[in-house]
């Protein structure tokens, strides 16, 4: 094969690179061959496109009483995608007076993850000892929509009566994080 043909080739091989990178959804405007390889390995290999999944615990709430609700920051870039408790949940209507009593985990978005609620009777109702909530199911896995979680609350209530309530830790064990 001649030098010319090669050069075509090698022009050709190139132009088809550049159009399965736009295709992935890459800029490749202006880009020259020299960056490339760059472009290429920020293509995201993950079901997440421009988000890492990391696990850990990135943050939490302690244990806490009969409080009527307290909130947990999202940090700015970061999706949950688990949410993790441990400790007890539970809570008391006292005599039977109580009209309704509850607890429930909700977002700044008003989606529910959690919602137990009790019609009177005095007895103790108990979620469990641990267990765990995906945010991002509740947004149908998209990152988009889920991206506009900021606050997770966790809420107790009491609509009269003797009431006693206790919620173990929550943690955001696993997220999304975006990458820079």
């Amino acid at each position: 094969m001649a030098i010319s043909e090669t050069l075509v080739q090698l022009v050709d091989i190139r132009d088809d690179i550049r159009q399965a990178l736009i295709d992935k959804g890459i800029d490749m405007t202006n880009i020259p061959l020299s960056q490339y390889p760059e472009k290429i390995a920020s293509i995201s290999t993950g079901d997440f496109p421009g988000y890492e999944l990391k696990i850990g615990e990135l943050c939490s709430l302690p244990a806490g009483g009969a409080v009527a609700r307290r909130s947990l920051a999202i940090p700015a870039n970061c999706i949950p995608v688990a949410l993790t408790s441990t400790g007890n949940w539970r809570f008391y209507s006292g005599k039977g007076e109580t009209s309704d009593i509850g607890i429930s985990i909700t977002d700044n978005n008003n989606k529910t993850y959690l919602y137990v609620n009790k019609n009177s009777g005095p007895q103790w109702s108990t979620i469990g000892d641990g267990f765990c909530l995906c945010p991002l199911a509740m947004y149908g896995g998209n990152l988009e929509t889920a991206a506009t979680i900021t606050t997770i609350h966790v809420n107790t209530w009491c609509n009269g009566g003797i009431y006693d309530a206790s919620t173990g830790k929550i943690a955001v064990t696993m997220w999304l994080e975006k990458k820079v």
